[in-house]
């Protein structure tokens, strides 16, 4: 991420499904963040109203008080397909929801969570070879560039950082 020196900033993430209906996730991608004007130092102007900036601490607060002022949302139609499937609804009914709430396509979003997935197993020990057969992609290097392309790191990164984890922890 690309900031001024002098610039302090913060950064939440939420549940799949919870979003800020004011912010949609299709006006956030790509680099186009939300800055909110400073209304004295350590507070910022959201919904005429003056907000501390949150901690690591006082993240929890923070969130609470976004629900409580209705500015956080879930969008039952992603929640619903997400946990149970099409649920009777139109494929085409369901793209618009997903995008809509998350910024992302419905198969955006399974192939970001399969890459979690493999990574979860390379982190436990199982060969990328494996991984990728578990995980359904077509070969091991359809796994590497899956792996880069969503978490930033190969397999050999993923399981290199077990073992350096593990041997930290002995």
């Amino acid at each position: 991420m690309d900031y001024l020196a002098d610039l302090e900033w913060f950064g939440l993430t939420f549940e799949f499904v919870t979003f800020m209906p004011n912010f949609p996730p299709s006006r956030l991608l790509n680099g186009r963040d939300v800055n909110f004007p400073e209304a004295q130092p350590g507070s910022f102007w959201l919904q005429d109203s003056a907000w501390e900036c949150p901690t690591f601490d006082t993240a929890d607060e923070f969130l609470r008080r976004l629900q409580r002022a209705g500015l956080l949302a879930r969008d039952p139609v992603v929640q619903g397909v997400y946990r149970d499937g099409l649920g009777g609804r139109s494929t085409r009914s369901i793209q618009d929801h997903f995008v809509r709430t998350t910024g992302l396509t419905r198969s955006m979003v399974r192939q970001i969570e399969r890459a979690h997935c493999a990574a979860e197993l390379l982190g436990r020990g199982v060969p990328a070879v494996d991984a990728a057969h578990e995980q359904a992609y077509y070969d091991q290097p359809h796994l590497t560039r899956s792996l880069k392309r969503f978490l930033g790191r190969t397999p050999v990164q993923i399981a290199r950082d077990r073992s350096v984890s593990e041997l930290l922890a002995s």
